[in-house]
């Protein structure tokens, strides 16, 4: 999914607020996933600064620990 310039500056701030809360250095994702007409993955959006396997494997850790929860409805 390609996203205008202005889209990705938006999410970027906020992003940067969010990274705030934390130590220098740590890694964020953001995973978006939105019902698509179109192949699957058409309309999904990964950013991220870190590399996907690390993020794959972080959320397999989670999961594995019990610790998958729901953070917004």
């Amino acid at each position: 999914m390609s996203l205008p310039p202005y889209v990705e500056a938006e999410i970027t701030r906020h992003l940067d607020q969010v990274a705030a809360l934390w130590k220098p250095g740590t890694k964020l994702t953001l995973v978006v996933r939105n019902e698509s007409p179109g192949a699957p993955g058409d309309a999904d959006l990964v950013l991220t600064n870190d590399s996907l396997p690390d993020v794959i494997e972080a959320i397999r850790i989670r999961m594995a620990a019990g610790q998958n929860r729901e953070a917004l409805s």
